[in-house]
């Protein structure tokens, strides 16, 4: 990820989220993955050392995981467009 703000990184599609590892090939979604520097752990992580969100095309999270599988993203997906 360039430096710049991540909200303009998400984008106005779901999209994977993966911080302190890397997002899970096969769930068919655009994945970002920035570096992990000072202000991300307090705001995403809190004392864990990595984690997974699902974010919305509003920018809301979907769901979140400190480590997730493919099929556990495609299943919050399927579930928040049903929510829809």
């Amino acid at each position: 990820m360039a430096r710049g703000w991540l909200l303009d990184e998400l984008g106005r599609d779901f999209v994977v989220l993966a911080l302190g590892q890397p997002a899970p090939e096969g769930t068919g979604l655009r994945a970002v993955t920035p570096a992990v520097n000072d202000h991300l752990p307090t705001r995403y992580l809190g004392d864990q050392a990595q984690a997974i969100y699902l974010i919305r095309p509003d920018q809301v999270v979907a769901a979140r995981w400190i480590s997730a599988t493919a099929d556990e993203i495609k299943a919050a997906l399927a579930a928040a467009w049903r929510g829809a």
